[in-house]
């Protein structure tokens, strides 16, 4: 069983970087495209990384994924999320699925979820990354 870590640690970033890598590296064909991805998270309560905003940027160039904690404005990405922390958080605890499709379709109408950009480019299968993190993700149980 792969170790979790608690949303947004250390070694939840580390973890991401090593699943997209792995997700990458099955693809094959387009890995090698360039693609840059982030998601924001608002409302975190987390203190910023050297004045960054919650999140993470992942990079892929030349077969390599790279992922940076803290977003900054107007960081040049292909895609940006932007999404409420307890939402992201909440997102956690759904695989890939309708359920996973209505709670996004949800969280966008009440505006705790947005997208810019596209993922259309993305040579990572985004839906299995999800899918990963939540594996590796430690929640606090809901009461």
């Amino acid at each position: 069983m792969a170790d979790k870590y608690e949303f947004l640690s250390d070694g939840w970033f580390v973890a991401l970087a090593e699943v997209a890598q792995r997700l990458l590296d099955a693809e094959g064909t387009n890995s090698r495209a360039p693609f840059a991805y982030a998601e924001v998270f608002t409302n975190a309560p987390l203190s910023s990384r050297n004045g960054a905003i919650a999140g993470y940027v992942l990079t892929i160039a030349d077969g390599k994924v790279k992922v940076r904690p803290g977003v900054q404005d107007n960081e040049a990405v292909d895609c940006t999320v932007s999404m409420d922390y307890a939402a992201g958080l909440d997102s956690l605890r759904l695989k890939s699925s309708p359920e996973l499709g209505e709670f996004s379709r949800q969280a966008a109408a009440a505006g705790k979820l947005q997208m810019t950009g596209s993922l259309e480019a993305t040579p990572l299968p985004m839906g299995a990354l999800h899918d990963a993190m939540v594996d590796r993700t430690m929640l606090a149980e809901r009461h």
